[in-house]
Formats: C-alpha cells, structure tokens, sequence
C-alpha cells in the first residue's frame, strides 16, 4: 500500500515500510525537469571523458575506461547514453551554451552603447561596421574567457570526435546574430550591403578564421598578446576592401 506525506515542500513516499528519499528536481534545457543525481553522474561522466582526453587520443578511449575514471558502471551510462559520440557531442554542447549564456550577458551591455558605438569615429569604420567590430571583439574576449586553459583540449576534442561540422555551424550562427545586431535601420531603407561578396561565403571565412587564430596558437602562448592580436586582425579585415566603408559605395 502507498502513502505519502508532504512536509517542506518534500515528497517522501512510503512503499511498504521503507521510507523513500525525496526527489529534487533541476531545470534543464527544454524546461524539462532533471533528478540532481542524474545530473550529477551525467557530469561525472563528462568530466571523465575529458580527462582521458588529456592523455588519449578520443578515437582510442573506451566506455569502460570512461565509466572507470567515473566510478560508476556500463549499465548506468547506457543508460543515458547511446554511445561515446553522444556523450562527447554533449560536453560540446555544454561548452556552447556557457558561450551563448555569456555573450547573452554582454550583449545586454552593448545594446546600451550602441549609439556611442556605432559614431566612433577613431575606427574608421562605418556605423554598422564599428557595431559588429563591438560584437566581434567582445565574441572573441568570451571564447577566450571561457575556455581558458581548456581551449587545446576543446582543439583536440572537436577535432578527435569529427565534430567540426557542427563546431562551424555554432560560430556561423554566432555571427549571424552579431550581424543581425548591428544592423543600422538607413541599411534597410536604402538597401545597401555591408560587403562586397557573398555573405555566407564571408561568413564561413570568418568562422573558422577567427577560430582557428585562437587555437593555432601553442601551449603556453601569452593569451594575453593572443586577444589583443586576434582584435588587431578583426579590425584590419573589417577596414579592408572587402567590407563597405562608406554608406555611399556600392557592392
């Protein structure tokens, strides 16, 4: 026979005559709800994976070296996952979201300014130009930021697990928002461009241009000097001929 009884907002439930613990539930993506001690193996699981990742190529590691490092059985992480990819994609995607989460932060930032962003003139650069130089720049600060000391684990993950693809499409829909966002209205008005060629073709050199700059560089390089050369070159490529730099030239 099953009761329950309800006390601090806590469920206990009494199957026969042992008492179950309550559950506490976490918000997750979708609005879903999630047992905490399900997120907290599914993080033991992820944070074994990149472990073995310092020491081994991804191609060479195993669920049952993964579930070893974990502390927790096979049973349990097919449970949760399909396979080795999967868990991977998901410590991808747990990286994308600390991105977005960040840049979400820093765009609220930047709206207020955009007035005073968008007239400076000390760049050069057109208003709509000087926007996206902002956007860009402040991207550029939170993959840095964000990785940190992790970013040539994060190089050897994505390009262990044949997950560039899907690395290329997070940073081609990065720049499309930051476009989106320094659109100038007059642009919608009179229909001018901001580039001479094709924007998805420019689009896709940017993306994993400006990722490969961060991540070509070795272990133990000055980051410091990392970020303020990769701002230097996204200034240079903005005020270069491939872009609009005047509102009345045409593509």
């Amino acid at each position: 026979m099953l009761a329950c009884f309800i006390k601090q907002s806590n469920v206990r439930y009494y199957v026969g005559q042992k008492l179950m613990a309550p559950v506490r539930f976490c918000r997750t993506k979708g609005g879903c709800a999630m047992d905490k001690r399900i997120m907290k193996t599914r993080k033991g699981l992820k944070d074994a994976l990149l472990c073995l990742l310092e020491e081994h190529p991804f191609e060479e590691i195993t669920v049952t070296e993964i579930c070893e490092h974990a502390r927790t059985g096979r049973l349990t992480f097919y449970k949760y996952y399909s396979d080795k990819n999967e868990l991977m994609r998901e410590c991808f995607q747990d990286l994308q979201e600390e991105i977005m989460d960040r840049m979400r932060k820093e765009g609220e930032n930047i709206r207020g300014r955009l007035p005073q962003i968008s007239d400076d003139s000390g760049t050069g650069l057109s208003p709509r130009l000087n926007c996206l130089l902002c956007w860009m720049e402040t991207y550029t600060d939170v993959v840095i930021d964000v990785l940190g000391d992790r970013r040539f684990l994060t190089a050897k993950m994505i390009g262990n697990s044949g997950m560039m693809y899907e690395l290329y499409q997070f940073i081609i829909k990065c720049l499309e928002k930051m476009e989106r966002e320094s659109e100038i209205q007059d642009d919608f008005q009179t229909g001018r461009g901001w580039t001479r060629y094709p924007v998805q073709q420019v689009n896709s050199f940017l993306a994993m241009g400006m990722w490969g700059y961060v991540f070509s560089c070795r272990e133990g390089t000055d980051m410091t000097r990392t970020r303020r050369d990769a701002k230097a070159l996204l200034r240079d490529l903005l005020g270069s001929a491939i872009f609009m730099q005047a509102t009345g030239q045409k593509p």
